[in-house]
């Protein structure tokens, strides 16, 4: 539930889920996906203050007959003009048996006008910030985020803007220890047709305290330091038929990596869209070379403007894996929907189509207004 009470949102949310049988046919008793019957409850309130800007809560709660995985938040979002906004956000986990540093804060900023944007951003993460009603790339970690841009409108050769300027990413360890940098400049030109091209260059430099895997190939503790390029074309999303290229090259932790990517758009009608993609990459490393592609699109049709269908499919080559997920909307009155998604995945190893999982979910929304 959803809703808006004078200057107070709220949002609540309670979701059972059953008991993952073990003794099920191909599930082992050490399946990571394996879960006992749990509830999970989410329960947000915000409040608006001055002018733009806003406070708000969280707390989630994950429990099952041995154990609770509990959140607790709070964020504000201050904006004292219109080119400069504030965040902020503190958050704390706790866990069955567990007392160590459990807390995650944030903050950052920006600023911009019409030629300049300045960015920038600190999050802390503690060891053992653990909230499973969601998720965290990496934990004990400081992070420092900031990119600049300069953004002229020349209005000479058909160019309507350009947008230039860096981007530093850097990962800690609690101990000021670096574990990942990453540098990027960007420039993109932006023309008067709506179409763009942009070139990207990055260095990351990623030093690695424990293998990691990929396609069966171990990428060895070390410390890395590479560049990768990338040039882009994009179409104006206005055209019946238009679409994105991406050629990327580069040199890929000890060896390099290539690759392109083509994502077409064609709307034959205003009721239909068809986007097919393909992408390829090949990874050369000194152990081996091998590809990791993927093949699929998407189908948009809306048969009314209160009923709508999406079909969107992908086979990945690295994984062998098919997958495909249908969705319907229905707007049976305004403000209040209907959703069905239909969701499969199939194993495509040694020829084959075996079916892996398949998923249908049912949700349906009501818009009440006194």
């Amino acid at each position: 539930m959803t809703g808006k009470i004078g200057p107070y949102g709220i949002g609540i949310l309670n979701v059972s889920t059953n008991r993952f049988k073990e003794d099920e046919a191909g599930v082992t008793e050490d399946d990571p996906f394996s879960e006992p019957r749990t509830n999970y409850s989410v329960m947000r309130i915000n409040r608006d203050v001055l002018a733009g800007s806003t406070v708000e809560g969280i707390f989630i709660n994950k429990q099952d007959a041995d154990a609770y995985n509990r959140t607790a938040g709070l964020d504000f979002s201050y904006r004292p003009t219109r080119e400069i906004n504030v965040q902020g956000l503190w958050s704390r986990t706790f866990e069955t048996g567990i007392s160590g540093n459990s807390n995650a804060f944030f903050i950052g900023g920006d600023w911009r006008t019409n030629l300049f944007r300045f960015n920038g951003a600190y999050m802390d993460i503690g060891e053992d910030f653990n909230p499973e009603v969601g998720f965290i790339q990496r934990s004990d970690v400081r992070r420092f985020r900031g990119d600049a841009s300069y953004t002229p409108w020349p209005g000479v050769f058909g160019i309507r803007e350009i947008q230039i300027g860096p981007e530093i990413d850097l990962v800690l360890t609690q101990d000021n220890e670096l574990e990942t940098q990453e540098i990027t400049f960007e420039t993109d030109f932006e023309f008067e047709t709506g179409d763009d091209i942009g070139f990207q260059v990055k260095n990351t430099v990623e030093n690695l305290d424990q293998d990691f895997g990929i396609q069966g190939i171990s990428i060895p503790v070390d410390d890395y330091n590479f560049t990768f390029f990338q040039v882009s074309a994009r179409s104006s999303s206005s055209r019946m038929i238009g679409g994105q290229v991406e050629v990327e090259f580069g040199e890929f932790y000890h060896g390099t990596r290539r690759g392109f990517l083509i994502d077409a758009t064609a709307r034959p009608s205003a009721k239909l869209s068809i986007e097919p993609f393909i992408e390829f990459n090949r990874i050369t490393l000194p152990e081996a070379e091998f590809d990791a592609n993927a093949f699929g699109g998407r189908i948009n049709y809306s048969f009314s403007t209160t009923l709508f269908t999406k079909l969107f499919t992908q086979w990945s080559t690295d994984r062998d894996v098919f997958s495909a997920n249908f969705l319907v909307n229905y707007i049976y009155r305004p403000g209040s929907d209907f959703y069905l998604v239909f969701d499969q995945s199939y194993d495509t190893r040694d020829g084959g189509f075996r079916l892996l999982s398949w998923t249908i979910v049912g949700k349906l929304t009501y818009w009440w207004n006194r």
